[in-house]
């Protein structure tokens, strides 16, 4: 019942990564294979496209946070980090940047990083579900419990 579907579907998502890839200087064809390698766990592909619509536009605060949650899905901390730096730089007030600041702090075992990241968001946001369980890995990391 459903194979025509996904097999259409299957088709699909090759011609766009394949779209995307003939066409390096398509910006939109890059954030849609992204999307797609992104959506079956394929972050180092996801990345690849990321950072070619980066080349393109880098000043795209979208295409800056997306490297940021493909680098931070993908283990990759310190490029998750340098990317979401990024996007922070750009918007000081996005929420879920400053959550995944703290939570590649954290993930790193960067003290000093992660309390920097809790410390501002919690300034940007008090009442953050997720400031009480940073805060304590952030203890945890500081007595040496938790790598």
């Amino acid at each position: 019942v459903g194979s025509g579907n996904s097999q259409q579907t299957m088709e699909q998502v090759q011609e766009t990564i394949a779209r995307a890839r003939n066409n390096p200087k398509d910006f939109d064809a890059q954030i849609m294979a992204a999307r797609l390698e992104y959506q079956i766990q394929q972050y180092d592909e996801a990345i690849k496209f990321l950072l070619t619509a980066n080349q393109l536009k880098p000043d795209n605060y979208d295409v800056l946070v997306m490297l940021g949650e493909a680098n931070m899905d993908a283990q990759h901390w310190d490029a998750a980090e340098k990317w979401y730096k990024a996007a922070q730089t750009k918007n000081p007030k996005d929420l879920a940047v400053a959550a995944s600041l703290a939570f590649v702090g954290l993930q790193r075992g960067d003290v000093k990083a992660a309390e920097r990241a809790i410390a501002n968001l919690e300034k940007l946001s008090p009442d953050s579900p997720d400031l009480q369980n940073f805060k304590n890995k952030l203890n945890e990391l500081k007595s040496g419990q938790s790598k």
